[in-house]
This record gives structure tokens, sequence and C-alpha cells, in this order.
């Protein structure tokens, strides 16, 4: 890759989610305690990085109606895309034995565990869940892929 990004304006995938680095109010907007969802994803087989990621932020979040982020009670959306640098060695640094690199990762963040189980628990909300895992078919090898659903612990803001 040539080292240039994309604004965010310009991405069609933040156009209907807030995305970008998490301004100062951050933690105070979002809540202190909220809940992480991480989606740590591999490409499948026959598809190029890019096309994973194209197919990802310009596809995939318009797989479902605008109404499943409020049904799933999602406050924060964000889709990580790795980058291809070989800058990725000297963060590496004497570590060995790694597994090989996620293509990307999704982050939802929703209020609470309970809230979790009450919003994804519902029919719609499963409904939802199962039309973005038949889209997902399309671009995710979830045999090698994994979900943690975390907290954060803020070491430096």
């Amino acid at each position: 890759m040539d080292g240039r990004t994309r604004g965010a304006d310009q991405h069609p995938s933040r156009r209907r989610f807030r995305s970008g680095r998490p301004s100062e109010g951050h933690n105070r907007v979002l809540g202190e305690n909220m809940i992480k969802l991480s989606y740590l994803m591999r490409r499948l087989p026959h598809l190029s990085s890019e096309e994973f990621q194209k197919y990802w932020s310009e596809k995939h979040p318009s797989a479902v109606g605008p109404e499943a982020i409020p049904t799933l009670g999602v406050r924060r959306y964000v889709q990580v895309l790795t980058l291809d640098t070989d800058l990725r060695d000297l963060v590496i640094g004497p570590r060995t034995g790694l597994v090989e690199p996620f293509d990307g990762i999704a982050e939802l963040w929703v209020d609470t565990l309970e809230a979790l189980e009450r919003d994804w628990s519902t029919d719609q909300a499963k409904e939802f869940i199962q039309a973005f895992f038949e889209d997902e078919q399309n671009f995710i090898d979830w045999s090698r892929s994994t979900i943690l659903v975390s907290k954060e612990n803020v070491v430096m803001p």
C-alpha cells in the first residue's frame, strides 16, 4: 500500500456511524463501564486484503436496515482496518510464535452486560444478527476468527 488513507468523511461506511479517534469526552459520552464487542476477523482465502476491506466497509454496514443498530443497543461501531506495512515487524519486536495477523477488527460498544442480554435476546435482534451473519459469509472466514466480549481498562487517555 502507498501509505495514503481516506478521511473519515470520504468513506461510505462512516456516513452512518460515528467513527475516527475518540474525542476527549469519549468515555463520558459512551459511559465509563461500557461493554466492547470485538470481532477479530480474517478474510476468506480467495479474497485479497483490499477486497475484504472494500466489502466490509462499503457493503456490510447496509446488510440490514438502519433500525438494526439501535435495536441491538449499539452505541458506537468502529471498523479497524489493518494496514499493509513492514512497520509491523518493528512493533512485533522480539515476540515470536504469533498467530497470523487478523484482517480487521469490528468494535461495537453496548451499555452493559444486562443491556447486551436484553437487547440481543429479542426475536427482532436475532433476525438482524442472522442477517449480518449471512452477509459475513461473503467475506469473513469464521473458522479463523473470534469474538471477544470485554471492558476497557484505560491506562492512558
